[in-house]
């Protein structure tokens, strides 16, 4: 049964790093999407990452604007801009963040604020810290799947509740460090950053994301209440 389903995840995962390749990765590191909003892009690769998945996730939780918040704080340790400007906006700035990248969310009727990484306010300029984050953004979002798949696996697969995504986001920040090195280090070494080989990028993401994937052997989830409500940007940063 454990080979069966970390086979499952090895497929998720594969299928993962497919579709980006046939869809859009390489654009994200030419200068096709220059001037496109982080915010945007970020969107896409976000839905396009969670619906291979195939969570039983019925009120969408991963499509959130709030977890796509929490996704960029994992990130900004790699920008090399800490977070400011944190001010708080109503509800409607879930409806408008598309448009409006410098926008926080409130998430839902509890009205905790969750609040995008600087890296993310703006538009895209290919950058080796841009490239570098959006990088990040796809190994963290792939990987914090990959727990994810495993936690609600070891619960009985009952539908998604934002707590089951918490959680996940705080066992993943609690072994995130080697991974971002390993991003710092090889993006440090680029070269000639203006012909970067949008092929070999992808296959090192994959590597990446194949080195650091869950070894359910390793792993054991303990049973937490589930929370109902996200937990906010500074939460995440404290763990």
């Amino acid at each position: 049964m454990a080979i069966a389903q970390r086979s499952s995840a090895k497929s998720n995962i594969e299928a993962s790093v497919r579709v980006g390749r046939k869809r859009y990765w390489r654009g994200l590191f030419s200068d096709l999407l220059a001037g496109v909003t982080m915010i945007r892009l970020l969107d896409v690769l976000q839905r396009d990452i969670v619906n291979v998945w195939n969570l039983h996730d019925p009120e969408q939780h991963l499509i959130r604007p709030e977890f796509l918040a929490l996704l960029s704080v994992l990130v900004e340790d790699l920008s090399g801009e800490q977070s400011k400007n944190n001010y708080p906006l109503t509800e409607r700035a879930i409806q408008s963040i598309i448009d409006h990248p410098t926008s926080v969310v409130v998430a839902g009727p509890t009205a905790i604020v969750v609040l995008f990484a600087e890296w993310v306010r703006g538009t895209y300029n290919k950058t080796k810290s841009s490239v570098r984050c959006l990088i990040a953004f796809i190994v963290d979002l792939t990987l914090t799947m990959d727990t994810l798949f495993y936690l609600v696996l070891s619960r009985g697969k009952p539908p998604l509740k934002i707590g089951h995504i918490n959680e996940a986001l705080r066992i993943y920040k609690t072994r995130k460090t080697p991974i971002h090195t390993s991003i710092k280090t090889w993006t440090d070494l680029w070269g000639a950053f203006s012909h970067l080989e949008a092929d070999k990028v992808i296959s090192k993401i994959a590597d990446i994301i194949a080195e650091y994937s869950v070894k359910p052997e390793k792993w054991e989830f303990n049973d937490q209440a589930v929370q109902e409500h996200w937990m906010t940007s500074d939460e995440l940063r404290e763990i």
